[in-house]
């Protein structure tokens, strides 16, 4: 499968390989939600590591919208895991802009464990964080 999710702690990791749809990205998210160990809220990290999609600009916005819909289940900050790819690394921050304004905090990272790590941190310790050197 395209897109799969599981919980790790107060954290729903979804990982995007290969090329995926939105309605696929959105019904998964809608299965996590609804799994009992989903316990909001949650801070959602998403793996993009081995993602080969291209989304649109509308594309993009379409999400952050969708998810912005979520803010109640959903920690304001989240994570974009990105392999060493400027691609995924420049659509990672087209996301996490147009979260910025929904009132996400949205960080990009190259390893899961520092990601993590900065999820799981207190607010105010949040605003420093291991930068991706992805570019």
């Amino acid at each position: 499968m395209a897109v799969t999710y599981r919980i790790l702690g107060h954290s729903l990791v979804m990982t995007c390989k290969g090329v995926y749809t939105h309605p696929q990205v959105v019904a998964v998210f809608m299965d996590a939600i609804k799994d009992s160990a989903f316990n909001p809220p949650m801070s959602l990290l998403v793996d993009a590591r081995q993602s080969k999609a291209n989304p649109s600009l509308d594309q993009i916005e379409s999400l952050v919208n969708f998810l912005s819909r979520f803010h109640t289940v959903l920690s304001p900050r989240g994570a974009i895991l990105a392999a060493p790819n400027s691609l995924i690394y420049g659509l990672g921050r087209m996301y996490a802009a147009l979260a910025a304004v929904k009132g996400f905090n949205i960080e990009i990272f190259e390893r899961q464990r520092d990601a993590l790590a900065w999820l799981a941190r207190p607010d105010d310790a949040a605003q420093s964080k291991t930068p991706c050197r992805c570019a």
